[in-house]
């Protein structure tokens, strides 16, 4: 398998075309790359630093670098990882961007957004049911599996991802039905019957849909839909736990529901504050008002 292939096989074309763009940069830069440990790696991402001012990017180009090793390990060419076990400590802002902060009507009204074609459209519908109502990370929708949803209960069990924590949510009435057409007829024809793949969310080739390409659908299909705006599966989170707080539940009802392993996390969400907070904006950046 070509390192083209392996690429198209697990991303979205937005996410290739950046992880291939910095593997390619690497692959020049550094002699005899395929061969590379951990301390030539680690010095590689060192030296960007002095090439980009944010962790942001260099983030970027780390994932980039394990994206290509894993490549290596799946295609035989290596039996290790030696960028998997860097991890970056470069401060990335995590304020709440109070403009981008959508409304329950308007997270509603992304389950009606128009979908190009049946199969995918409906899988995308259940995947955007989970990320307006159960709040989920993109990396905990792409890890459930078929024995995570249980709808005679209507539940979904929601497996830690590190920042977070393990836990059972509710489904909603309407996702009752959205997810049993999916399992019953959806899911089987987008599956891959060569491979076994117990994955609840599978990607267009039948494959197990990943984080990376969750959060480049959700970016470039609301990209037209809400001009000037952000709009991401972080967003999407971000809204959904402060809705909580505006409809008046407990901070540690919220905390269990987000996951949060700490309530000073959860906290920073709570509507009273950002309130506050917006009320200051308006005052010393007041908005034109015609």
């Amino acid at each position: 398998m070509t390192l083209s292939l392996y690429l198209r096989t697990h991303y979205a074309h937005s996410t290739i075309k950046s992880y291939q763009r910095e593997i390619a940069i690497y692959i020049s830069k550094v002699q005899r790359p395929e061969n590379a440990q951990y301390e030539d790696v680690l010095q590689y991402v060192g030296l960007q630093r002095s090439r980009y001012g944010n962790g942001r990017n260099l983030c970027r180009i780390l994932s980039s670098l394990k994206v290509y090793y894993s490549y290596l390990c799946d295609a035989g060419l290596r039996t290790d990882n030696p960028a998997k076990a860097i991890k970056l400590k470069d401060k990335q802002s995590n304020d709440i961007q109070l403009q981008d902060l959508f409304t329950e009507v308007q997270l509603e009204k992304m389950m009606s957004c128009k979908q190009r074609h049946y199969d995918t459209g409906w899988r995308n519908k259940v995947l955007i049911s989970l990320l307006i109502y159960q709040a989920m990370l993109p990396g905990e929708a792409g890890t459930l599996t078929l024995t995570d949803i249980n709808l005679e209960e209507r539940f979904v069990a929601v497996k830690g991802m590190g920042k977070t924590t393990s836990r059972i949510l509710s489904l909603k009435p309407g996702q009752i039905t959205l997810f049993a057409h999916y399992l019953d007829t959806v899911r089987p024809r987008l599956i891959n019957k060569e491979t076994i793949n117990n994955s609840f969310l599978v990607s267009n080739r039948g494959q197990t849909f990943p984080a990376e390409a969750i959060t480049s659908y959700i970016t470039k299909r609301f990209k037209t839909s809400y001009p000037g705006r952000c709009v991401s599966p972080k967003i999407i989170r971000q809204s959904v736990i402060a809705n909580l707080f505006n409809q008046g539940y407990d901070v540690s009802i919220v905390q269990a529901f987000a996951g949060h392993h700490k309530p000073e996390t959860t906290m920073r969400y709570k509507q009273s504050n950002i309130k506050l907070l917006k009320s200051a904006v308006e005052v010393y950046h007041p908005f034109h008002q015609s």
